[in-house]
């Protein structure tokens, strides 16, 4: 089993609020709580997996679970809309319509909602930069070449008190002198170098604007 969490070396307001996703035969979850920063600034932190793809099955099928991660983040946006200040990130399995395979389209934000790699990136960040977190192509823990950006950071914030500044990709390098086989589904193995995950990290950096 596995599950999300988080972390803070700040005040934590309250205590750690967990929400089940009814729609999930996965066990996910949406898991967040208030932190004091400067200026006595209250944020919400807040994290989730949504459902994840599954497949191909033993009969060949491959279940997409669009509609499942599609309410997921909508349940997660309508729970935290009541607070002012709300970072919001983790593993959202979402699969842009860039995608040749089935997707779960453009991921619809209101207005108070930014998307930080496109607010740093701009619309175009698809030719510029792409921000994959799930890269096969530089990750060789994954043995394939499908990359997608899969992992975000969402945040809104009343009158502009979280400026972003910087996000990037994190966790690209491998553990120096650690490796491991891996079994293709041939059966051939391979030792490949091991990194943190199988997913690149976001790690961005905002500043708490003076009233």
């Amino acid at each position: 089993a596995y599950f999300c969490t988080l972390l803070t070396r700040h005040e934590v307001q309250g205590i750690l609020q967990v929400v089940p996703f009814e729609n999930s035969g996965m066990g996910r979850e949406l898991v967040y709580f208030d932190v004091k920063l400067a200026n006595n600034l209250v944020v919400t932190f807040a994290t989730s997996h949504l459902e994840s793809p599954v497949g191909p099955t033993i009969d060949g099928k491959k279940e997409i679970y669009t509609k499942q991660r599609r309410r997921q983040l909508e349940l997660s946006l309508e729970t935290l809309s009541n607070r002012r200040h709300v970072m919001f990130g983790g593993d959202m399995n979402w699969v842009d319509p860039t995608a040749k395979e089935e997707n779960d389209g453009w991921m619809k934000l209101s207005p108070s909602w930014k998307d930080c790699w496109i607010e740093a990136h701009g619309q175009n960040y698809l030719q510029t930069n792409p921000g994959y977190t799930y890269d096969g192509v530089n990750n060789p823990m994954l043995g394939h070449r499908y990359r997608s950006r899969l992992d975000r950071i969402l945040f809104k914030s009343e009158g502009s008190r979280l400026q972003l500044k910087t996000i990037d990709i994190i966790g690209t390098q491998p553990i120096p002198r650690l490796t491991y086989t891996k079994t293709y589904a041939s059966g051939f193995q391979k030792q490949v170098p091991v990194l943190p995950s199988d997913h690149f990290g976001l790690f961005a950096v905002f500043k708490v604007a003076m009233i």
